[in-house]
């Protein structure tokens, strides 16, 4: 505001002055080349210290602010998570000044009375174990702007929580998960013998027994957890194992699978939960005890003996066998006449059919008289006997003969 006179005035000099000024003195740009030269060089001075690293760019951060160690702690794992039974291995990185001592505390979070807790425990009731470490070989140099110390607590049980400290500074507290395996509840065994030995059914709980070969062996396991998938695997020794079908039961956590009887077999049962949690497998091997042969003892005479031709020789013989006798007897030559029988026993009625088959008898006592003076022997003459006897066994029955014994005239 003023008076017009004034006003037109001072517009008149302003537009005169706006007109015959020159580039140069409307934009200064002597002093604007001299401010971006010296921003470039400040720009340059940063990148340098930046790009070499160490003291200088945690100083440049301290310098802005930044509230930066000269030591910084890098570990590994941190927090995670691992199936029962694997190492644990951990390690702290220290990088920049990495002249300070390290160490570790850590405790494992195992169940314990609380009448065991000691005045150095927290609310948790476990007490911190503390340990130094000591670098690597690899960067144990003094000058390092990195070293790494590592060590390991064994495989890994329970869950575990531990924390690093190094020249003042203390890492966060990190916790190791365990993931239990699947375990086994409970393990039964059915043996049922062959029908033919009149023995019953049992149970064991052990995976390492023997049987008598062609017996029934159903394996049943209970487990903890159900599974999604399970492999059953048989062969003659652990090197040699093939996967074998098994059929799926309606209750996951409770498997049953039969093992075959011809021969000795070793087997592994192992699979996995539905979330892929493996169990812990189970072996077992399974013996075969085949069926012997009947046994023979003469119970008189002792010995070979001499006779003469009027005498009465007792012949007795024990006869027995693991699970029953079908046929068993005495036979003797005269000389090298034919051969006779002197006595004999054998299952004849279906009941003691019946009864042998099932292994009712397996100890039979053969006992009789030789009259020697039917013969019309002379003292050139001998006697052979042996005894003989047929066990129940269905698939092929054993014959057991003694040796041939004689009698001198």
């Amino acid at each position: 505001q003023g008076p017009q006179e004034m006003l037109t005035a001072l517009g008149n000099q302003t537009l005169g002055r706006w007109e015959s000024v020159s580039p140069s003195r409307l934009l200064p740009v002597r002093s604007l080349w001299s401010a971006v030269a010296v921003s470039a060089a400040v720009a340059m001075l940063m990148a340098v210290m930046f790009g070499t690293g160490g003291d200088w760019r945690q100083a440049v951060y301290r310098a802005i602010g930044s509230d930066l160690p000269y030591t910084q702690l890098e570990v590994t794992p941190g927090n995670l998570r691992l199936l029962e039974g694997t190492p644990v291995d951990l390690s702290l990185d220290l990088v920049g000044r990495t002249d300070r001592d390290v160490l570790l505390r850590y405790r494992e979070l195992r169940p314990i009375d609380d009448q065991t807790a000691t005045e150095g425990d927290d609310e948790s009731g476990v007490q911190w174990v503390e340990s130094e470490l000591l670098p690597d070989g690899e960067n144990s140099d003094a000058a390092a702007r990195r070293k790494t110390f590592r060590t390991r607590l064994g495989k890994a049980t329970w869950p575990i929580e531990y924390q690093f400290v190094s020249g003042g500074q203390v890492t966060s507290i990190y916790r190791i998960e365990v993931q239990p395996l699947i375990e086994i509840e409970q393990i039964e065994i059915q043996v049922q013998p062959p029908e033919y030995t009149g023995l019953q059914s049992r149970l064991f709980s052990k995976p390492e027994l023997t049987v008598l070969e062609r017996s029934e062996v159903t394996v049943t396991i209970e487990l903890n957890h159900p599974l999604g998938e399970a492999v059953l695997e048989i062969g003659p020794k652990l090197s040699k194992l093939a996967a074998v079908e098994m059929d799926v039961p309606s209750d996951p956590v409770r498997w049953t699978f039969p093992l075959p009887t011809d021969q000795a077999t070793r087997w592994r049962f192992s699979g996995s939960g539905v979330d892929g949690t493996p169990m812990e497998p189970v072996t077992g091997r399974l013996g075969i005890r085949r069926d012997g042969s009947p046994s023979l003892q003469w119970r008189e005479p002792s010995d070979e003996i001499k006779v003469h031709t009027l005498a009465e020789v007792p012949l007795g013989v024990q006869v027995s066998d693991d699970y029953g006798i079908i046929e068993a007897g005495i036979a003797f030559q005269l000389g090298g006449d034919d051969e006779y029988i002197l006595a004999e026993w054998t299952a004849e009625s279906d009941d003691d059919l019946s009864t042998a088959m099932l292994g009712g008898k397996t100890r039979l006592l053969l006992e009789e008289l030789l009259p020697l003076e039917s013969f019309e022997l002379s003292e050139r003459d001998y006697i052979a006997y042996y005894a003989y006897a047929i066990d129940n066994r269905p698939w092929g029955n054993h014959r057991s003969e003694s040796d041939v014994r004689y009698i001198d005239i």
